[in-house]
């Protein structure tokens, strides 16, 4: 009986670890577009059809997704842990545990142009980065999680 305990435990101890980890993903990626996001992204690639757009970022590794509501206001951004219930797009982060926060880290420091989707374009090649569904409404999210133009990033 206290062996059943203690793999229960460890098992709950492990969802909670890999929650925290989506939890402080979707934190990140909502104070960055708060501070860093450009509100020419926001209107430029976020078209008035795909504006309520559900978007999905699936971490296989993780066993869990965070979703994003595509808008054209930055302040209304938001990225929940929670699985959606009718996603347009879907985009999976198939690396190892490890390197998960790498590669969304990656996307996020890019810059919004043709160039930044051509530096992720590998890694949908290697199929570290799977898009099933919208296309559009995926590069879409993208290009708005792309803060590599602001300020901050320049070189001096």
């Amino acid at each position: 009986m206290k062996v059943a305990n203690i793999k229960e435990r460890e098992i709950r101890a492990n969802e909670l670890v890999t929650e925290a980890k989506l939890a402080n993903f979707a934190f990140l990626a909502n104070m960055l577009l708060d501070l860093f996001g450009l509100d020419v992204a926001f209107q430029k690639y976020v078209k008035p059809k795909r504006e309520g757009q559900i978007v999905e970022m699936h971490f296989p590794t993780l066993n869990g997704s965070i979703t994003f509501i595509l808008t054209r206001d930055r302040k209304e951004f938001q990225a929940q842990v929670k699985k959606p219930e009718n996603p347009v797009a879907k985009v999976i982060i198939n690396v190892k545990r490890e390197k998960t926060t790498l590669l969304a880290g990656k996307i996020i420091r890019l810059k919004s142009n043709i160039f930044g989707l051509m530096r992720i374009f590998p890694h949908i090649l290697t199929r570290k980065l799977k898009i099933k569904g919208s296309w559009a409404a995926a590069i879409a999210l993208c290009r708005v999680l792309m803060v590599g133009k602001n300020q901050i990033y320049k070189e001096k």
